[in-house]
């Protein structure tokens, strides 16, 4: 039996969805095959030495449709806004279970897809790929 802030988040996920301006993104899982979770960060960069004290201004999630796993993208994007990196980078998927009064037998799997997606997020920046021609072919067939 889900938890009532479970049914809540679920039922009315504030956080659903895409975020075109994510300068960071991470996902647990690939989606259509399966159970998956993908975290969309834009965080505020700082001018410091210091990364970790940069701040998330906005978070979204995207996942399946499984109950358990929307309250969990959803109250995890709500909870980091406006956090640090140092501090988001501290909340396990036991913390985020316990926050939610609890997941049933079988769905604790959804807190630890969750907390992957987000580690995932915060290791590596989304930056576009770099296309450069490879060595030795410039001019070889003109």
């Amino acid at each position: 039996m889900f938890s009532s802030t479970v049914l809540e988040h679920a039922a009315s996920p504030t956080y659903r969805g895409a975020l075109p301006d994510a300068n960071r993104v991470g996902q647990d899982g690939e989606e259509g095959q399966g159970p998956w979770m993908r975290i969309s960060l834009r965080v505020q960069v700082q001018a410091q030495a210091d990364s970790s004290e940069n701040r998330i201004e906005e978070a979204r999630f995207e996942t399946y449709s499984c109950p358990a796993a929307i309250a969990c993208g959803n109250w995890l994007c709500g909870w980091l806004r406006g956090k640090s990196l140092a501090l988001a980078q501290r909340i396990e998927a036991g913390d985020l279970s316990l926050l939610l009064g609890g997941l049933p037998p079988g769905k604790e799997s959804c807190a630890r897809m969750t907390i992957r997606a987000l580690s995932r997020a915060l290791s590596r920046h989304q930056q576009p790929p770099v296309l450069e021609p490879e060595p030795g072919l410039a001019g070889a067939f003109d």
